[in-house]
């Protein structure tokens, strides 16, 4: 029997305390209530709906969920062929029901989540039924009796099991999980111009206008009728070309489709189109970057990654491999963050041991990366509760009671004088049309286009027009990114080295230290790369680097065994040298910063060396993190008084230390962080 294939998790469930859906606000199970067609209600729906001018189609349109229950039955979700599925905001919407035959044999188990069965177990005969919810794929699961999010491998599994995934997927189950979770596309629909028109204009709000707009010239009021129709024939154009466009935006943003290489059945594939990478798929990233077109967990080598697209923040950032543990993998954690590629974010270069090649496991595609979450939450914003459109339909409702009692009223009135009824009822609606004015929508539509015209002028785009009127009441904007908005630029002050347990008086430039490990330090301790031939990263390690008057390259084939880490040393003629030789710093490890830890570090070997195994750690980060890491005779007496004033005088201030590390450099790239954390000398604040 083949050795059970996982697929991905399809079960309700809570990793690490949380739900994993909840940062992309997915329900991933639901409320859902099946329905089966029904022959005899629909006939009987449809005679009875053309009657009233087919008023009924009309209501059928604006309350499918209404409609699905006159023309189908109720049933179990096994045997639906539409689903009525609740979404977070209570909004009600109507799904079919798709099936899928998967490829292969059906007695071949498969893994759902953490359990592993027959596919006759769960689907018969092979079929697989699911429904699309708002581009998410949910697969019904007997099990439960429900249609249940179909996730990637972002959820229920462990570090470990991704990396025993290098070998990648055989054909068999390549078709078998492309069955189940489709094309790895963000492909956003463009509704064409007749579908927008009609959408558009069967909006109540229009189709009271019109009744309205043949009410008025039944009465002859032709120039009134004749300018409202103008009006609102403008509006809706305008509105319809402002959807498509803002449609087209989003659709070419959001698609994007290329080849690249995949490790299939132990080997390595080349020209494999993106759309056909599924959750599982081992992915080579190449030396010279990749437009990543799925989520995934970066197993081998490092990765320097721009992801502006995501974050907004121009500075590239560098990707650490997966260390691997029991422990669940999730990649929207702050500890898993930096060992996760997402999608839509763009791999500048990559580095590892000689030819051997940068891998990485591939966890989401589509709609359920994180570049497809931005798009949904785009496509689908969530319902605002505020207070100002409370009360514009609390106004819109009393206008409308007020007309509901003025119709009866004047229908009462008509009929107790013997009134023709045509005239009746031409008198009753013209009550309607006047306590709700028709032209609002169209009002309203004017306004939003103007806005977003000045708006534009000051090259502010709007994705939600809707929201501009909300706008207007917005009174405060707080914003978290104060360094974006203010400034980047920083400025080294200087150094106050330790020396025999106590700080050195004053400070000095970083220029001036002799060759020694406080030095070493600022010209590892970091995560700089070179891009194009400039260095990019970190402002504040581009200033702690360039403080040091150093200069960053790539090392020559064979200098450090096969490993190509990052080099820093002097400038030619600088004076550093050692043994008679120019000293040159490889970065061969490196744990990037963590906000929960407060720091990063380094492992560091100095060339040349006499002993091969004599590798050196340097620590950054906040001083009273790295205070306490540091052995207590080697931290100055007076820490806390010379941090305070340099702190009060609007400093910030990092503190560096440093420890020897005897260890084979291929040892030093398996090392868990932790085994680092042990007592080492406090050299520098910085």
């Amino acid at each position: 029997m083949e050795k059970p294939v996982p697929v991905g998790k399809v079960e309700n469930a809570v990793v690490n305390g949380s739900d994993p859906c909840q940062d992309q606000e997915i329900d991933s199970c639901p409320p859902q209530t099946g329905y089966r067609h029904s022959i005899w209600r629909s006939v009987l729906f449809y005679a009875l709906v053309v009657v009233p001018a087919g008023l009924g189609l009309l209501l059928a349109y604006w309350f499918p969920a209404v409609w699905l229950r006159l023309t189908a039955y109720r049933c179990p979700l096994g045997s639906a062929s539409r689903v009525i599925v609740k979404d977070l905001d209570g909004n009600k919407c109507v799904e079919v029901v798709k099936t899928a035959i998967l490829p292969g044999h059906t007695h071949q188990p498969i893994r759902i989540g953490h359990t592993c069965v027959g596919l006759k177990e769960v689907w018969s005969g092979g079929v697989v039924r699911y429904l699309i919810h708002r581009h998410l794929r949910y697969l019904y699961q007997p099990s439960v009796g429900k249609f249940v999010l179909l996730r990637g491998l972002d959820d229920g599994h462990t570090s470990s099991a991704l990396h025993g995934m290098r070998g990648g997927l055989s054909l068999e189950q390549h078709s078998k999980r492309a069955c189940l979770y489709g094309e790895n596309s963000i492909d956003v629909p463009v509704k064409p111009y007749h579908v927008l028109l009609v959408e558009e204009v069967l909006h109540p709000f229009y189709v009271f206008q019109l009744v309205s707009v043949v009410f008025w010239i039944v009465e002859q009021y032709y120039y009134y009728a004749g300018a409202v129709f103008l009006i609102s024939c403008v509006s809706v154009i305008i509105s319809l070309l402002q959807t498509r466009r803002h449609l087209q935006q989003i659709h070419d943003i959001a698609f994007s489709s290329t080849t690249v290489s995949v490790v299939r059945e132990g080997r390595e594939m080349s020209g494999v189109s993106s759309s056909s990478l599924v959750p599982g798929d081992v992915l080579v990233v190449p030396p010279s970057g990749l437009l990543l077109p799925c989520d995934a967990a970066l197993l081998t080598g490092q990765a320097i990654v721009n992801e502006a697209m995501l974050t907004g923040e121009s500075v590239p950032v560098t990707k650490t491999p997966l260390p691997p543990s029991s422990l669940h993998y999730l990649p929207s954690s702050s500890s898993h963050k930096r060992h996760t590629l997402f999608c839509g974010t763009q791999v500048v270069q990559t580095r590892f041991y000689g030819n051997e090649r940068v891998l990485a496991a591939v966890v989401g595609t589509g709609f359920s990366t994180a570049k497809g979450g931005m798009v949904r939450s785009i496509l689908f914003p969530r319902k605002l509760s505020v207070r100002f459109y409370v009360d514009a339909m609390k106004f819109v409702l009393l206008l409308s009671i007020l007309a509901g009692c003025g119709f009866i009223y004047t229908l009462a009135i008509n009929f107790y004088f013997k009134f023709q009824v045509k005239d009746t009822i031409l008198r009753a609606f013209d009550v309607i049309t006047i306590a709700v004015p028709p032209a609002l929508p169209a009002a309203l539509t004017v306004g939003i286009v103007y806005a977003l015209a000045r708006l534009r002028k000051n090259n502010i785009f709007c994705i939600s027009p809707q929201r501009v009127t909300l706008a207007g009441k917005v009174k405060l904007v707080c914003f978290d990114k104060t360094g974006t908005l203010t400034e980047d630029s920083l400025d080294l002050l200087g150094v106050q080295p330790v020396v025999a347990g106590s700080f050195t008086s004053g400070l000095c430039s970083a220029r001036d230290l002799p060759q020694c490990p406080l030095l070493y330090a600022m010209a590892t301790t970091h995560s700089i790369a070179t891009i194009n031939g400039k260095l990019t990263g970190d402002p504040i390690d581009l200033k702690m680097f360039q403080g040091t008057g150093w200069v960053l390259r790539e090392p020559p084939p064979g200098s450090f065994d096969t490993l190509t880490p990052t080099i820093a040393c002097p400038p030619k003629g600088g004076g550093g040298e050692i043994l008679g030789s120019e000293v040159e710093l490889a970065q061969l490890r490196m744990f990037t910063f963590s906000s929960d830890l407060q720091r990063m570090s380094v492992i560091v070997r100095v060339a040349p060396t006499s002993d091969p195994k004599q590798l050196h750690v340097f620590c950054k980060g906040a001083p009273e993190t790295i205070c306490q890491l540091c052995r207590p005779n080697s931290v100055p007496g007076d820490f806390p008084e010379v941090l305070g004033s340099l702190t009060q005088q609007g400093y910030r201030v990092l503190a560096v230390a440093h420890r020897p590390l005897h260890m084979a450099w291929h040892k030093a790239e398996r090392v868990k962080r932790y085994i680092l954390n042990i007592p080492s000398s406090f050299p520098l604040l910085l």
